[in-house]
């Protein structure tokens, strides 16, 4: 698809935060597992949840273009996720460096969420896009920047005298 236009540039950055989001649902169940914190396991849960809501967002973003849903392979979000499954399975952390490898694995995926849905919610609101599919871009950032602040928040209570330097 060639992008020739501010609605083709966003209708491409919609197919690749549709499959970021779709490939977040298994790395989310992933970070729950690979951490034995109850409030970061709770938190991904949550955002599990919420990430199921905003798959169904961008799918009525799609539906108002009039586009049926459709997915572009993230290679950044694919890179985010690979990186830590290697991580896990490489290096074998003890258990309170999981813990806190999880917390900021998420914060990265995080902050690359929120960087997608701020350029797409300008360049909707640039090309006067319909009502409906700005809203749904709004409240898929505003549970992404909330997400991050509640993670924000678990890595500067993290007790790192529970991690032990050998």
């Amino acid at each position: 698809m060639p992008a020739e236009s501010l609605e083709d540039l966003f209708l491409i950055e919609l197919k690749d935060v549709y499959d970021t989001e779709h490939r977040l649902l298994g790395a989310l169940d992933e970070l729950s597992q690979q951490t034995t914190q109850e409030e970061a396991q709770q938190a991904f849960e949550e955002h599990r949840e919420e990430t199921e809501q905003h798959i169904r967002n961008l799918e009525q973003a799609f539906q108002a273009l009039g586009e049926e849903p459709e997915r572009e392979e993230c290679e950044g979000i694919q890179g985010m996720i690979e990186e830590t499954e290697e991580f896990f399975e490489e290096k074998e952390p003890a258990e309170q460096v999981a813990n806190r490898y999880a917390i900021g694995a998420a914060q990265k995926t995080e902050r690359y969420e929120i960087t997608a849905y701020e350029n797409m919610l300008q360049w909707a609101q640039e090309a006067d896009m319909d009502r409906e599919i700005i809203e749904a871009i709004e409240a898929n950032l505003a549970d992404e920047q909330s997400a991050l602040r509640d993670l924000q928040r678990m890595a500067e209570e993290f007790d790192y005298q529970q991690i032990v330097a050998v």
